[in-house]
Parts: structure tokens; sequence; C-alpha cells
């Protein structure tokens, strides 16, 4: 399991395996770096660098989307450990993720003030083209939430649309370029979104004041304070997976293989949970 954590005072990058009570440093060093993903066979590990004389890292995917924005540095690293390599650099950069092979297809975006663009980018040869189609233009800040499909064919992000503001994911295809929503009636709205390892459904996290779910694992919090952990399956089925009164519930990441599923809770300080899946 790969994650980011100020537990020694800077932001580091830290592995831990699941049988382990303890983690790891892969990446320390003074800069900030955050946000670790795989390449898509696996062998390193993709990031993003905050230079201290440039600006600090940021929530992922924070709301402050009108906050000063730096130069960040998206890095890589072999997964067995080894010096940090430049990959790109970039202004308010604040996502990235790869597909699995057999696509080869890595996807960034960069914040500005009330919109985000996507870049594909190759991680040993630097930044590619920019995916005009995909690009938001929102003043909800939960809209810049998206995660890339495992197959590498489909971007899925948080929107509101209608009079009422009503959630819902919004599909892109990255194939064709078309378009189409899943509805997400009674919730308020969708905090987070990460594809199942099969590419079938999506893992979410959402607020509201009713139960819904479609083809994304999300998560919730509804009228009462309580988070909810939904599988929104393609289809549009909605099913209730987790609920928690006490802490936040944030991204909810699976296996490769699908199996196990690790889960952000937080309150004053930050834990990561591991679900078996059924």
């Amino acid at each position: 399991m790969l994650f980011f954590s100020d537990r020694d005072g800077v932001f580091h990058i830290f592995k831990q395996a699941i049988d382990e009570t303890q983690p790891q440093l892969l990446v320390g060093g003074k800069e900030a770096a955050a946000l670790p993903r795989l390449n898509p066979d696996g062998s390193m590990v993709l990031y993003v660098n905050s230079r201290s004389d440039v600006g600090g890292i940021r929530e992922p995917q924070s709301p402050h989307i009108d906050a000063a924005l730096g130069i960040q540095q998206l890095m890589r690293v072999p997964v067995s450990g080894g010096p940090p390599q430049l990959v790109l650099e970039g202004r308010g950069i604040n996502n990235l993720q790869c597909a699995r092979l057999p696509s080869t297809l890595c996807i960034y975006s960069e914040l500005a003030p009330g919109e985000e663009h996507f870049y594909t980018f190759d991680p040993l040869k630097g930044k590619g083209k920019e995916i005009t189609g995909a690009a938001i233009h929102e003043s909800d800040f939960y809209s810049f939430n998206w995660s890339l499909s495992p197959d590498g064919k489909l971007l899925a992000f948080s929107k509101k649309f209608g009079t009422q503001g009503q959630p819902a994911i919004r599909l892109f295809s990255l194939v064709d370029a078309k378009e189409r929503l899943i509805s997400l009636p009674g919730w308020a709205g969708i905090a987070t979104l990460d594809w199942s390892a099969d590419g079938e459904s999506l893992w979410s996290t959402a607020f509201t004041t009713s139960e819904t779910t479609s083809g994304l694992w999300t998560t919730g919090f509804n009228a009462t304070g309580e988070w909810t952990l939904l599988k929104v399956e393609l289809t549009g089925k909605v099913t209730p997976m987790l609920r928690e009164s006490k802490m936040n519930l944030g991204w909810a990441i699976p296996s490769p293989d699908g199996s196990k599923l690790a889960i952000w809770k937080a309150t004053g300080t930050s834990n990561v949970w591991l679900a078996e899946s059924q």
C-alpha cells in the first residue's frame, strides 16, 4: 500500500505491506511529496513534488481552487526504492493516474481558478497532449474530482446538474469523446471517486440526505453528518456499503485483483483501513 503523510514533519511517500504494522519511507527529503500512483506495469511510483521556493503541497483535489498555484514537479521512483527522477513540471498539478496494462495511458490535471485541464504524459518521456474535451469549467470544487478507469477508456467526474444542483457522475470517453451521466438522486454531492479493479463500477464517497448507488465506489455524508461509501455500478445501480458517523470517509482504492479495498478515514489525524471485498 502506498500513501503520503506528514508524520515526520514534511509530506513524504511511504509504502506498507498489508500484513505489517509500520510503514517504510519511500520518498523523503526536505521537499513535500504527495499523490503516489503506480505506472501501468507497476514498476514505478509516480508522485507530485513541490519545491519549497515556489509553493507548498496542497490537498489533492483541494477545494481552495482560487488559492495561489505553485509549480509542482511530477516525479518517478522505482517501487523498490532509489533516486527520484523528474518526469515533468506543471502549475497547479492536483491529480495524476495511470491505467493498467495493456493500456499505457497516464493522465495528470492542472488547476487554475475555476477550471481544470487534463494532459497525457509518459513516465519516461514527459508531457504529452492536452485532452481538450475533458476540460472542466465549474465553480463547485467537488466538480474537480476525477478518476481514470483501469482500461484507460473512461474518465469519471463528479458533477451537479439541473436547477436543484442534483449530483451525478459524468463519464467521458477517451475513445470517442462521448459523455453520459449517472444520476445520484437524494445525495447532496459526491466527495471522491475511485474505479473498481475490474472497471465495472466506482467507489465513491458522497454526502446527502438519502441513499443511492451507481457503478463507482463513492463516499458521501448526509444531513446528520454521516458519511457513506457507495458502490456505483455503470448500469446506474447504487449500493451503500459503509456508513461512518464519527469519522470522515475519503478515497477507496482497490488492490489490483479487487480482493481488498484501502479506505481513508480521518478525524483530527488520518488512518487507512483495509476492507476485504466480498
